[in-house]
């Protein structure tokens, strides 16, 4: 009576298109998450289930795209006024136009009063209208245009569908909730036959239905608006044909025009076949006449109901209690005398000549195959379950192993479920890609992702057995960081480099000055040589440094290995900035020895060149 239950109801029944594709989706996937054509059989799925085929055309190729689908109800919309105006090709009179003088005056009275009605009122809608509604073509064009595959462009289409099968009960539910701009509820009445709903021209030229006629059983009504109310239904007891009203604990006997005048949000329709009476009947009697018979057959008791209650009970079908072998199966051998029933010869003879279906069964044996096959599986899971425990056990003994995988606990789950008995199903594949990403190339496991722990040795096993993957590591050690180098820090001597080859223009005694206070050739070597041993040695300490960490149980993160990349990135950035720049100074030193040392000797011949001519003009002098 809540807005909530409102509102939940509502979603469950509106939201048909969302409902279906689930239906369908679980319907096709195998337990290891392939598809498969399994089919899920259930006392609902037998009684509700239809089968509907979508199809769209596009407008500009011709192309026309199906899609099956499965069905447990039909979302009608309720039209408006133009809608019914253009669902009834705008032929508002009913005038007959042959006929007796009376006929004729009924005709018009008729036209009058349901033109003063219309006008007064609106026009009354029926569910025939909104079957039509349903079914009429849509055209898909401006923001809802259609992805053609052949033209593979958005193309202006059609759409519209038909029924492939027919369910045992038609459950219609009609859209009386609009979540546009705000909730509204449509309180308009739909009129709504009792019996005879004719479903014949709304089906498919393969659909396999051949009864179409349904009789309503059951009707659920909503009273209150879209922000809540109250839910009560009619049913019908088809032992006496009589309606009651369930309102709560409280259930009245109504009369039928109660029914029909109710405010209809979801009707209940069942299939009728008025063949099956007689049929019925001449089951009784062979029963009955106990004819004697040489062999005994067993037909599942599932089926019996079907015969018993539906319109199209279908073939007969013994598949809940055989194998595909044609025996029971191990599991059901023990309860097997409650899934069949015995008849003689006479009544198999007759119910297989009208229906077909099978297998035939004359005894109940044991199916040794499946015996074979089942402890084959069991041996199997027990076997990986017992080496998971001492792979296991092994891990917990060891308190530091060098590397450690992650693991998908979705995956684990299931395989967990199977080996312990819970599923027959193999889990199928490794799936970690849940938990990992991928980013430049490489993967990476997600950041608080749901995953387990494994060693290297647990991990090859499963990984043996089921492949899939990808590899994800939590610890690593030394010997599997992918050729990483480790981050190192060294001093930078770049700056007092630059310092010693400031300016050396001066006099020539500030040259001699600075070329003495210049390092040499080997002097720079030796300088050279010793920065390249402290490099080496930081390697030398940063890798037993990083080593030792692995060892303590760091997890190297996405966040860790990017830091370390970029370390080491900006550590041979700046090892080769000093390496050429080194090699840059020594080149220019040389250069500057070699100038400064032409610059001496030229001073010195100049200098030698002088003391010469002092020399010689003396000479003259004491010569004089």
């Amino acid at each position: 009576d809540t807005e909530k239950s409102s509102s939940r109801t509502r979603k469950f029944s509106e939201n048909v298109d969302s409902k279906k594709s689930q239906y369908s989706s679980k319907a096709s996937l195998g337990p290891k998450g392939n598809k498969k054509n399994v089919q899920y059989r259930s006392v609902i799925s037998d009684i509700f289930d239809g089968k509907i085929l979508s199809s769209v055309q596009c407008l500009t190729c011709e192309r026309i795209s199906t899609t099956k689908e499965t069905f447990q109800d039909l979302s009608l919309p309720i039209p408006t006024k133009d809608h019914l105006h253009m669902l009834h090709g705008h032929n508002t009179s009913t005038l007959t136009k042959v006929g007796a003088c009376g006929e004729a005056k009924q005709g018009w009275f008729s036209w009058m009063f349901g033109w003063m009605r219309n006008w007064f009122i609106g026009p009354t809608i029926t569910l025939q209208d909104c079957l039509a509604a349903f079914f009429s073509a849509d055209e898909l064009k401006g923001d809802n245009m259609y992805s053609c595959e052949k033209c593979k462009k958005l193309r202006n289409g059609l759409k519209f569908s038909r029924v492939l099968e027919l369910p045992e009960i038609l459950c219609i539910h009609l859209k009386r909730f609009r979540h546009e701009f705000y909730s509204s509820k449509i309180s308009s009445y739909v009129s709504f036959p009792l019996d005879s709903l004719d479903m014949k021209k709304y089906l498919h030229r393969d659909c396999s239905s051949q009864v179409t006629v349904f009789d309503l059983h059951a009707v659920i009504c909503h009273h209150g608006t879209a922000g809540g109310g109250h839910y009560t239904a009619y049913c019908l007891n088809y032992l006496n044909d009589q309606w009651y009203e369930f309102d709560d604990q409280y259930v009245t006997e109504v009369e039928v025009g109660q029914v029909i005048n109710c405010e209809a949000y979801v009707l209940f329709y069942r299939k009728r076949n008025d063949d099956m009476v007689p049929l019925r009947q001449k089951a009784m009697q062979l029963i009955e006449a106990r004819e004697p018979s040489l062999m005994e057959f067993f037909i599942s008791k599932q089926w019996i109901n079907k015969f018993n209650t539906f319109a199209e009970p279908g073939p007969i079908s013994n598949d809940d209690f055989l194998c595909k072998h044609g025996g029971v199966p191990p599991h059901k051998i023990n309860h097997v005398d409650d899934l069949v029933i015995a008849f003689n010869q006479s009544l198999w003879e007759f119910l297989h000549q009208r229906f077909g279906g099978g297998p035939v069964c004359n005894h109940l044996i044991p199916c040794t195959t499946c015996q074979e096959e089942l402890e084959k599986l069991q041996f199997r899971q027990k076997s990986e379950m017992d080496q998971f425990i001492q792979l296991n056990d092994k891990f917990h003994e060891d308190d530091g192993p060098s590397v450690i995988y992650a693991i998908s606990m979705a995956w684990f789950k299931d395989w967990e479920n199977f080996v312990r008995g819970k599923s027959d199903t193999p889990p199928g594949p490794i799936e970690n890609q849940r938990i990992s990403y991928t980013k430049g190339g490489q993967t990476y496991l997600k950041t608080n992702s749901d995953h387990g722990q494994l060693t290297a040795e647990t991990w090859k096993f499963l990984h043996k057995i089921y492949g899939g993957g990808p590899e994800l590591f939590i610890k690593q050690n030394r010997g599997n960081l992918g050729g990483q180098s480790p981050p190192v820090t060294h001093k930078s001597s770049s700056s007092s480099a630059l310092g010693k080859s400031g300016g050396y223009r001066g006099s020539s005694q500030g040259d001699i000055e600075r070329e003495a206070d210049r390092p040499s050739k080997q002097e720079v070597r030796e300088e050279e040589n010793m920065e390249v041993n402290d490099c080496t040695k930081g390697q030398e300490e940063a890798a037993p440094s990083l080593e030792q960490d692995s060892e303590g149980g760091e997890q190297n993160t996405e966040v860790e290995q990017t830091r370390e990349v970029e370390q080491n990135t900006e550590v041979e950035q700046t090892r080769e900035v000093e390496q050429n720049t080194k090699v840059e100074q020594t080149r220019e030193v040389e250069q500057n020895i070699e100038t400064e040392s032409e610059q001496i000797k030229d001073r010195k011949i100049t200098q030698d060149s002088q003391s010469a001519d002092t020399h010689n003009s003396t000479e003259h002098q004491k010569i004089d």
